[in-house]
């Protein structure tokens, strides 16, 4: 496995961000995490958390969603799990991998968000549009928020012939007392 300090360094976290011995807690910590992912499966990001001067590591990995609890559980991850039950109704049913983002220091840190991606294809855009009319129920976004985010995905529907695609990625958070925290993000890429 390819070490974290090496991780870290291609993401711009110097040795003077970090001391030694908490750099060590954060691969151990880390290290953990990757051993305990379901065969076949990997961490697809490695980043600091947000820029609130804290240390350690923010981890994006994809599993299929029956499979993120029992991996929760093996790392030792401490959030309430009633937060990731709030996630989980939230995304709903339709997708068939959810980015899972923990962060990692010396030990398992207590966040928790799930990343939906939609590009392409029927499928991923009706799984948007729940998602997104769910959010809406519970006041998390607004008529208007929802109606631009779906049709900045109509492109996907019809698409030109100019060499763009359009994705969305969406991404869940809770929050202090329960309180779901969703951004979106909108992306154009070359095809």
């Amino acid at each position: 496995m390819i070490c974290v300090v090496k991780y870290l360094v291609a993401i711009g976290v110097g040795f003077n961000d970090l001391n030694m011995p908490i750099m060590a807690n954060i691969e151990s910590s880390f290290k953990r995490c990757a051993d305990a992912l379901p065969f076949g499966y990997n961490i697809s990001h490695i980043a600091p958390p947000a820029p609130r001067g804290e240390s350690g590591i923010r981890l994006t990995l994809y599993l299929p969603p029956l499979k993120i609890i029992p991996w929760l559980q093996k790392v030792g991850w401490g959030g309430f799990m009633s937060d990731v039950a709030t996630l989980f109704i939230l995304a709903g049913d339709e997708w068939p991998l959810i980015g899972s983002q923990i962060e990692v220091n010396e030990q398992v840190e207590t966040y928790i968000g799930f990343e939906l991606i939609a590009g392409r294809g029927q499928k991923k855009l009706e799984a948007l549009e729940k998602t997104l009319l769910r959010l809406q129920k519970r006041d998390v976004f607004d008529a208007a928020r929802v109606n631009t985010v779906l049709h900045w995905n109509d492109y996907n529907l019809r698409p030109k012939d100019d060499g763009f695609r359009k994705d969305t990625n969406l991404k869940l958070v809770v929050k202090e007392a329960g309180k779901v925290e969703a951004k979106v993000y909108l992306g154009t890429n070359k095809k």
